[in-house]
């Protein structure tokens, strides 16, 4: 199952409630973007002036096995 399935709903959530195009990812799981610092987002790792990429990779990667309930 990708990222995108399995965190459809709370991918929603976070960018209804926040007005952002995408969340953040911290460790694996996504977080609202507006308030969580680049440098422990899973993407500054990728990226650190454009992240949208990364974002779209990991939508479309593999999700870990057991990640969500953590």
């Amino acid at each position: 199952m990708t990222n995108e399935k399995l965190y459809k709903d709370e991918i929603k959530r976070i960018t209804k409630k926040c007005k952002s195009l995408h969340p953040a990812v911290c460790k694996g799981k996504p977080v609202p973007c507006l308030g969580t610092s680049c440098v422990v987002c899973d993407f500054y790792k990728e990226t650190i002036y454009d992240c949208n990429d990364a974002y779209e990779a990991w939508l479309k990667s593999e999700a870990e096995p057991c990640r969500k309930g953590k």
